[in-house]
């Protein structure tokens, strides 16, 4: 099998929290859903009487890129079964909760 890179989308609130693929039902992860997104918000914002570029500066974009390996073992393979001196877990990761990098952009536009 073959590595792959993915890209995952994100929003970035206004308290700096970032939600990743989905916020409040649109999918973050297709143009379609960042646009209605934005298309939602800018509508929140006229009907509280606020300009949409004002509400929509409060949030930013944020990509990341993760890197998907997949190897194929067979199913008598130690690591997987748990049987490897050292790893019970069978858990290869490196201990990075955010699995990639994390770009920041503006809101809006046809990101």
């Amino acid at each position: 099998m073959s590595d792959h890179v993915v890209v995952r989308w994100g929003i970035v609130l206004p308290n700096g929290d970032v939600s990743w693929n989905d916020f409040q039902g649109f999918d973050l992860n297709s143009v379609d859903g960042r646009r209605r997104l934005v298309a939602a918000l800018s509508k929140a914002a006229s009907n509280l009487g606020f300009f949409p570029q004002a509400l929509l500066g409060l949030y930013k974009w944020a990509q990341r890129t993760e890197l998907v390996a997949q190897t194929v073992h067979p199913l008598g393979h130690p690591p997987a079964l748990g049987t490897e001196t050292g790893d019970a877990s069978g858990d290869q990761s490196t201990g990075s909760s955010d699995g990639g990098a994390v770009h920041a952009g503006p809101m809006g536009g046809d990101s």
